[in-house]
């Protein structure tokens, strides 16, 4: 049995415990979080024992093998260089950090320590985009020559996250649905973009080099 331990208490650590309790050979042996109230509640809804507030301190009395970081993105560079520096393979929930810089950094650190370093990406892991890739691949449609991802949901994702709402979605938010949809799009598509333009306006997001021939467009809606 693998052991790990969760760094983040609040709204995406339920889904995730649940999922990790889905998967056999796995058991989550200790949660924190530096609201250790919040932390107490959750390990007690997914029969975590043991509950710290300190990430140092969990790490070096529990010994997990891996760590699966789902706090606030501020939190992940100096969580993934704690865990780096004690040797602990990491899970970091996206985005992994607010600038390219240090994203690169966190890559270098884990990879001159040597110590695997992964970022949750689940989109392209749910059942029915899974199925979607089986069919394009059996050519269930022939040769797919044009792509339009949508999703939508009736999740209400702004019920439990007031700050998303009082952050009217335009920073991180966007940049979270931006990231999953150029990776699902990765994921079905085998002839993927090169370079995607930044620029803003009407050519945002649109791909600026492409593996022939396929393109892709993004775009987004918010309702508030």
């Amino acid at each position: 049995m693998m052991k790990f331990a969760v760094v983040g208490a609040g709204f995406w650590a339920g889904y995730q415990l649940a999922a990790w309790g889905e998967i056999p050979g796995v058991r989550c042996v200790a949660l924190c979080d530096p609201d250790r109230a919040k932390a107490e509640k959750l390990a007690a809804a997914h029969q975590v024992p043991a509950v710290y507030a300190d990430a140092a301190e969990m790490i070096d009395r529990e010994r997990p093998e891996f760590l699966d970081i789902i706090a606030a993105v501020a939190a992940h560079g100096p969580l993934v260089r704690l865990a780096a520096a004690r040797k602990v393979p990491v899970i970091c929930q996206k985005p992994m950090a607010e600038r390219l810089e240090e994203c690169e950094a966190l890559v270098a650190l884990c990879r001159d320590a040597g110590v695997p370093f992964a970022i949750h990406e689940n989109w392209r892991w749910q059942a029915p985009m899974r199925r979607v890739k089986e069919l394009l691949a059996q050519g269930a449609i022939g040769k797919p020559f044009r792509c339009r991802i949508d999703m939508m949901s009736g999740f209400d994702v702004f019920a439990n996250q007031p700050s998303l709402r009082l952050e009217k979605n335009f920073r991180f938010r966007t940049s979270q649905r931006v990231a999953v949809r150029l990776d699902l799009y990765n994921a079905l598509n085998v002839n993927t973009a090169l370079a995607i333009s930044p620029r803003s306006g009407e050519r945002f997001l649109r791909p600026e080099e492409i593996v022939p021939p396929r393109i892709a467009e993004f775009g987004m809606t918010y309702g508030f």
